[in-house]
C-alpha cells in the first residue's frame, strides 16, 4: 500500500500510475474476502494488492480498493495499517462529486474500519490474539458513535450492518472482561446484546449477535443465558455458516451441562451443515461440532479428532487457534490422555500456540490433567481475572489442587472456594470436576447429629471432659464419636480436624 504521499490525491506520483482495469479491481477485491475466508491471508494480501494496482488512478475503483483493504486490515488485526487504508479511502472519496452505489457501500465499510479502530480500546474483533494499545476514553466514545451511525445509515447493506454492530458489541463486551463479577456491568452487557439483536434483527444478522452472546454468558458463568439466546435463534438463521456455529456453540453448551443426547444432535447438525462450506471458521465450526457428538457417544473421538486436523489447512488452524484449544479441550473432557492431546496439539498447530494467555491456558490445564504442577512461569502468564468464569474455575481448580498435592490445604480451599462461586450458574461437568475436588475440604463432613455437635464443641477447643459436660454424656462416648469423625474426615489428629474445620466454616461463611 502507499504511504499517503505525493501528488495524487491516493498519494501515488506520476510514475507509479497505471491504466485502470474496473473488472480486474472488483474481482481482486472479491478475491480478498474470499481467500481470507478460506484461511489464505497471505492470498487475501496479494489480492488487494492486485486490486489497488488495477484500479490504477481511477479515484472510484480506488476507493473500492481501499476500503476493502481496509476490511482485510481488521480482520487480521492490523490496525495501524485498517486505519491508514480507511483514511485514504474517505479522503478520496470526499474530492468525488458524485458517488456510486458501489463507492457509498466502500465508504461505509471504511467507516466501520475507522471506527473500530477508534472503539478497539485493546479488543481484537476476530480472534485472542494481541490487539492495539487500550485508547482514550473519548477516541473508543468516537468509535463507537461512528459504529452506530453507519449501523443506521438508509444506504448500509446488510454486510455493512453486520460489521458494524458486531463491531460495535465486541468493543463494548471487551469493558467488561476484567469486571466480570460486577453485576451493573454484566447488566450493560446484556442489554448492549439486547440492543445489538434488535438492530441486527431489522437489517443484518443476528447469528453474529448470538454467538457473541454466548460467549459472553460463557465468560460471565450464566448458562441458562447462554442457552436461551442460542435456542431462540438457532431454527430461525438463515446463513449457512451461521447456523453450523450456532449448532456447534449448542452443541459445547449442551456438552458443558452433561446432556449428551442435546450435544450429539447439535453436533452432528453442525456437522452435516458445515458440509460443502468452504470457510474455514464454519468448517472448523461443524468439524468441532463433530467431535462433540463423538465424544457424547456418536463415534470414536480418535476419528473425529482426524476429521478436525484434516477440515483444513495448517493455516487455517493457525487463524483459529482457540478453537483448536476448544477440541482439546472436549477430547481431555471425553477421557483422552494429557499426553495424547498435547501431541495432536503440536500436530496440529506445529508452531505452537501464539496468544501468550491462552499458551498458559492450555498448558496448565494439560499439566493439571496430566497430575502435576505446571512451571510456575505458566502460573503468572495465565492472568486468572481476566479469564471468563469456565476458564477461571478450570485454572482455579487446577491450582487447588496442585496445592493439596503439596500438602497445603489452605491454599487449596481458597482456590477451590473461587471456582466454586465463579460457577455458581453454570451447571454441568466442570462444576462437577470442581465440587468433586471441593468435596473433602469444604463440604460439611459426612457424620452423625451427635457426631456434629461433638465436632461444634471440639472446635471451640474443648478437651473431651469438657465436652461431655456440655453434652451431659460420658466422657468415653465423645471419645469413640472423635474416634469416628477422625476416620471419616481422614485428619490425622483432633487438632488437625478442628483446624480443617475452622477453615472450611471460614471459606464457605455466607
Amino acid at each position: 500500500m502507499n504511504d499517503g504521499h505525493g501528488g495524487d490525491p491516493d498519494g501515488r506520483t506520476a510514475t507509479e500510475r497505471t491504466p485502470p482495469d474496473r473488472a480486474a479491481c472488483r474481482r481482486w477485491c472479491a478475491e480478498t474476502s474470499a481467500r481470507w475466508r478460506a484461511g489464505d491471508a497471505a492470498g487475501a494480501r496479494m489480492a488487494i494488492d492486485s486490486a489497488e494496482q488495477a484500479a490504477g488512478d481511477d479515484p472510484g475503483l480506488l476507493v473500492e480498493a481501499l476500503a476493502a483493504r481496509s476490511t482485510l486490515h481488521i480482520r487480521t488485526e492490523e490496525y495501524d495499517r485498517a486505519a491508514e487504508a480507511a483514511r485514504h479511502c474517505l479522503r478520496i472519496a470526499e474530492s468525488l462529486r458524485r458517488l456510486t452505489r458501489r463507492q457509498i457501500l466502500a465508504v461505509l465499510h471504511a467507516r466501520v474500519s475507522r471506527g473500530t479502530v477508534l472503539a478497539s480500546d485493546g479488543a481484537p474483533v476476530h480472534s485472542r490474539r494481541a490487539a492495539p494499545a487500550p485508547t482514550s476514553a473519548a477516541r473508543r466514545a468516537d468509535g463507537l458513535a461512528e459504529l452506530d451511525e453507519v449501523a443506521a445509515h438508509p444506504a448500509a447493506d446488510r454486510d455493512v450492518v453486520d460489521r458494524a454492530v458486531n463491531n460495535a458489541l465486541v468493543a463494548r463486551l471487551w469493558t467488561v472482561r476484567r469486571r466480570v463479577t460486577d453485576g451493573a456491568a454484566q447488566v450493560d452487557a446484556w442489554l448492549w446484546v439486547a440492543r445489538a439483536r434488535d438492530v441486527a434483527g431489522r437489517r443484518g444478522s443476528r447469528g453474529l449477535i448470538v454467538r457473541q452472546a454466548v460467549d459472553l454468558a460463557v465468560h460471565t458463568g450464566q448458562w441458562e443465558r447462554g442457552w436461551d439466546h442460542l435456542t431462540d435463534q438457532l431454527d430461525h438463521e438463515e446463513r449457512r455458516s451461521e447456523q453450523v456455529a450456532l449448532a456447534a456453540k449448542g452443541a459445547q453448551l449442551a456438552w458443558s451441562r452433561g446432556d449428551l443426547v442435546a450435544a450429539r444432535r447439535l453436533g452432528q447438525r453442525a456437522l452435516t451443515a458445515s458440509t460443502g462450506v468452504d470457510v474455514v471458521w464454519s468448517r472448523l465450526y461443524g468439524h468441532l461440532g463433530g467431535l462433540i457428538a463423538a465424544a457424547a457417544g456418536a463415534g470414536p473421538v480418535t476419528a473425529a479428532l482426524t476429521a478436525y486436523a484434516r477440515c483444513v489447512d495448517q493455516a487455517g488452524h493457525e487463524s483459529r487457534e482457540n478453537r483448536a484449544w476448544e477440541a482439546a479441550q472436549t477430547a481431555l473432557e471425553a477421557g483422552r490422555s494429557a499426553t495424547e492431546v498435547r501431541a495432536w496439539l503440536a500436530r496440529l498447530l506445529p508452531r505452537g500456540i501464539r496468544d501468550d494467555r491462552l499458551r498458559a491456558l492450555a498448558d496448565l490445564v494439560l499439566s493439571d490433567h496430566a497430575g502435576h504442577a505446571p512451571d510456575p512461569a505458566t502460573w503468572a502468564a495465565v492472568d486468572v481475572e481476566s479469564l471468563g468464569a469456565v476458564d477461571r474455575a478450570r485454572c482455579l481448580s487446577a491450582r487447588g489442587r496442585a496445592a493439596l498435592r503439596a500438602g497445603r490445604e489452605t491454599a487449596a480451599m481458597v482456590d477451590l472456594q473461587a471456582a466454586r462461586l465463579a460457577l455458581r450458574d453454570w451447571p454441568g461437568r466442570v462444576r462437577d470436576e470442581v465440587d468433586a475436588t471441593a468435596a473433602a475440604l469444604l463440604d460439611p463432613p459426612d457424620v452423625t447429629a451427635a457426631q456434629a455437635r461433638v465436632l461444634d464443641l471440639l472446635v471451640e477447643g474443648m478437651g473431651n471432659q469438657r465436652i461431655a459436660e456440655e453434652l451431659g454424656c460420658a466422657e468415653r462416648t465423645v471419645a469413640v464419636h472423635v474416634s469416628r469423625l477422625l476416620h471419616a474426615t481422614g485428619a490425622p489428629t483432633r487438632t488437625r480436624l478442628a483446624v480443617r474445620e475452622i477453615r472450611r466454616r471460614m471459606m464457605t461463611a455466607g
